[in-house]
């Protein structure tokens, strides 16, 4: 449940972002690609230490705090506004991300014997591909409650449409990718729930 809460919360989130810099901040694609390079490169790092921290203190903190750290990004997104403020929410969600993705796939991996991790394996990529998809669909829903709903599906199918073609109000337009990327941010919060619930059933275990 904390893989899929998080795939969704996570699963809309960079193409809102590519959406948000070339139609309303006017940024060419090429500009829009290397903006979106600190993401990459601090979800590398952390991915790399999150694991590292989880071999040493256990998966559940870590998780946790990465699912924490990627709600605080999600939440400055929501507050959008320039490129400074994408950058420092790029490289908190990117944090956030490699703390979780690399302890929870490994505890995943390891809560079931070995002849059974191909199938968990798999039942972890069906979640994050289901939970990428209801992503996309709530980003469209939360979008037509300020523009129509085909051209928020055109949008969001093509991740770019310049806005000035458009018939809709710009100011519409960026509240309804900060209230999605508001939502997304809630849902990720409400993955924290079910990873606390993985250290009670440690704690029992240890007893």
């Amino acid at each position: 449940m904390a893989q899929l809460l998080y795939s969704i919360g996570f699963g809309a989130s960079l193409t809102l972002l590519a959406i948000y810099m070339q139609s309303v901040e006017r940024l060419s694609a090429s500009e829009t690609g290397l903006i979106l390079i600190p993401f990459e490169i601090m979800f590398l790092v952390s991915g790399v230490l999150g694991g590292y921290i989880s071999d040493k203190i256990g998966f559940q903190p870590v998780t946790i705090a990465g699912l924490l750290t990627s709600a605080v990004g999600l939440l400055i997104f929501s507050r959008i506004s320039g490129v400074a403020n994408i950058l420092l929410g790029e490289v908190i969600f990117g944090v956030g991300t490699g703390l979780f993705v690399s302890p929870n796939t490994s505890s995943i991996m390891n809560s079931v014997p070995p002849h059974r991790r191909g199938v968990a394996s798999s039942l972890r990529t069906i979640s994050f591909n289901t939970g990428f998809l209801v992503s996309l669909n709530i980003a469209v829903l939360t979008m037509t409650q300020h523009i129509p709903y085909q051209i928020a599906s055109q949008i969001i199918t093509l991740s770019y449409v310049p806005v000035p073609q458009l018939s809709i109000d710009l100011v519409e337009f960026e509240k309804g990718i900060r209230r999605s990327f508001l939502i997304q941010a809630l849902i990720m919060l409400i993955a924290v729930l079910f990873s606390i619930t993985r250290i009670k059933r440690r704690m029992i275990q240890l007893k």
